[in-house]
Parts: C-alpha cells; sequence; structure tokens
C-alpha cells in the first residue's frame, strides 16, 4: 500500500464525512499535473549523473546518450527523509516486471509537483530508475512513466465533482460510473498485467466504499441491518486493507480525543504530551503537523468563503459572478487544492 494512499485515506476519514471519502475515492491519484507534457522530458530525453547533477551533452544513463541536460538540487523539504525503498524487478530476459513498487515510487516523486516543475520531477524519476534498472528494463521503465503521467493527466480531466441526490446524499450510481471513467481510462493506457501490479487494491477499495455508500443510504434497511450488512462488507476486504482501515480508525480516534481536549481549552503542548505518552513522540509530532495543516486549510477556506458569499451578493449576472468565483478560487488554491474547494463548495 503506498504511502500516498495511507496518507490521503487518514486524511479523509478523519474529516468524518462520507462526502470526504468520495472525495478520496475520485482523486485519490489526481494530482496538479500540467495538461501537456514535453515530449523531450516525458520520452527520457534528460541526464544527470549519479548524484543527481546535470551532466554534459554526450554523457549518458544506463549506456543511452540523452541530448538535454538539467540541474537538480536538493529533494523538497516534503520530500526529504521519507524516500520509499522500493525494489525493481526484472525477469531472466532483462524485462520490466511491473509491480507496486514502481507505482509508489512514480507518485513519491509526482508528489511534488506543487513544490518543483515537471521537468525536474521527471528527471528525478529517470535518475531513481537508472540506479536499479538498464538497457531494456529502464527504457520499459520510461515509457511506462510516461503512460503513468498521461493517467495522471487524465484523472485530472475527468469530470470530478460527484453528484449530489435531491436531499443532499451522494448517488451512488453516479458515482459508479465514475468509477468505470477510471477504469476504462486505466485500460486504454496499460496491459494486463500493469494494471493488476498498479491499481488492483485500489479498485478493491474503490467497489468497498460504492457498496458502503449503497448500504449507508439505503432507506429499506433497519439500522440494525445497516450495520450488519456493513460489517459483512467490512470482512470481505483483503486483509491488507482491513488493517489499514483500523489504523485509519485508531488515527480518527486520536483526532476526536484531541479535538476534545483543544475544545476544554488544552494546550498543543498538552495535547502532544498526551499523544507522545500513548504513541511516542514521533507519531505525536506527525498528528501535531497534521494539525497545524488543517488549521491552515480550515482558515484559507474560511476566507474564501467570505469573498465568494460577498461575491454571490454582488447583484453580478450569473455569467460574471461565476467567472469572478472561478477567478477568486484560481488566485487562491493550486489546481489541486481548486479540485477539493470545488467538490465541497455546496457545503460553504
Amino acid at each position: 500500500m503506498s504511502s500516498k494512499v495511507v496518507s490521503s485515506t487518514r486524511r479523509c476519514l478523519l474529516a468524518g464525512s462520507i462526502a470526504a471519502v468520495c472525495f478520496m475515492l475520485l482523486f485519490r491519484l489526481a494530482a496538479s499535473v500540467p495538461t501537456k507534457v514535453e515530449s523531450a522530458a516525458s520520452s527520457g530525453m534528460i541526464r544527470y549523473d549519479a548524484g543527481g547533477s546535470a551532466v554534459s551533452k554526450g554523457n549518458a544513463v544506463a549506456g543511452v546518450v540523452l541530448p538535454d541536460t538539467i540541474a537538480l538540487g536538493p529533494l523538497p523539504a516534503s520530500l526529504q527523509g521519507a524516500e520509499p525503498e522500493v525494489e525493481l524487478i526484472t525477469d531472466a530476459e532483462g524485462h520490466l516486471l511491473p509491480d507496486y513498487d514502481l507505482m509508489v515510487l512514480f507518485d513519491f516523486y509526482l508528489g511534488a509537483l506543487e513544490e518543483e516543475p515537471l521537468e525536474t520531477v521527471l528527471a528525478r524519476l529517470h535518475l531513481a530508475l537508472a540506479a536499479q534498472l538498464e538497457g531494456q528494463a529502464l527504457a520499459e521503465a520510461k515509457d511506462l512513466l510516461g503512460r503513468y503521467v498521461d493517467y495522471r493527466i487524465g484523472l485530472a480531466e475527468l469530470e470530478t465533482q460527484a453528484t449530489l441526490s435531491a436531499d443532499g446524499s451522494f448517488d451512488a450510481d453516479n458515482l459508479q460510473a465514475r468509477l468505470q471513467d477510471i477504469q476504462a481510462l486505466r485500460a486504454s493506457l496499460f496491459d494486463g498485467e500493469e494494471l493488476q501490479a498498479f491499481f488492483q487494491l485500489d479498485e478493491v477499495q474503490d467497489q468497498f466504499v460504492v457498496q458502503q455508500l449503497a448500504i449507508s443510504y439505503d432507506t429499506t434497511l433497519s439500522p440494525g441491518e445497516r450495520s450488519e450488512a456493513l460489517a459483512a462488507l467490512e470482512q470481505q476486504l483483503p486483509q491488507p486493507i482491513r488493517e489499514l482501515r483500523q489504523q485509519v480508525h485508531q488515527n480518527a480516534d486520536l483526532y476526536s480525543k484531541a479535538e476534545a481536549m483543544r475544545e476544554a481549552g488544552a494546550s498543543a503542548e498538552a495535547i502532544f504530551q498526551e499523544r507522545a505518552a500513548v504513541h511516542g513522540e514521533a507519531i505525536a509530532a506527525d498528528l501535531a503537523k497534521l494539525d497545524e495543516e488543517r488549521a491552515q486549510w480550515r482558515a484559507r477556506m474560511d476566507a474564501y468563503a467570505v469573498e465568494r458569499q460577498r461575491l454571490l451578493q454582488s447583484g453580478l449576472s450569473a455569467a460574471d459572478q461565476q467567472a469572478a468565483i472561478d477567478a477568486l478560487r484560481a488566485g487562491r488554491f493550486s489546481e489541486l487544492e481548486q479540485l477539493e474547494v470545488r467538490a465541497f463548495e455546496s457545503e460553504l
């Protein structure tokens, strides 16, 4: 299970709403990728030495001469010390064997797209691939990377806001249709072996959430029947996913307890000490950072909501009003953040 998926799942379940879970489901892999990728960058035409610095024209990575150069500095702060321990594997004939570790590696570096240009991200990825692969396997990995970036771009281009029914609940049928669109996109870019390696667990989780929503909003079920159906559905999940969900729920309990302490007037230091006493200082520090990020996000959303409401009451025509709101959103949030803001604007 990739750290990105774990982190996204944890954040969404901590939010405590079906809407958050659905947002995670639809956008788990949709990062702020530019809509076009320069062909030279995506096809492997970038060169570096083993330390990540630019090399002169005529040198090569794994024996392949690549004409362009790019200077790489240190990793972005968000990635430092978090490099995934992955092992890329080949068969007896030197062909790349697709594996979940490869997607973990892709997602790790692509997660820095808000901090450095795509060309630099791809340069780091090519270097990481060349550290473990060579020749045919390296070429196949770079080709797979190009298609994976195309996949991420395709996700960003899909219609992204899940439709709500008249009573404000999510439409499970609509969500299922959107999942089918995502599956069709995957099938257009990856072969069967790649699909299984990259997305098998994700698709299990996706279908679980759709079925969970259907049960949660089934008005024909009594509370007891609903609880039984949800418990039975949970037991159908593979063991690794059940363990992850248990960890997520434990984190949710930690968050609820911290919120209760905060409402009672406890200081950030008191909350840290309480967490550290039970879970250790490392986890307490991570949770404190998450608290800070959540507070910053809430403040930004509150400020945006005030300005958006002002525009809604401005008397502008519907078209001018929407254009003004779009401009406000674009000026305050990154491309990825705008997806999340749009998904929750109905709640503002």
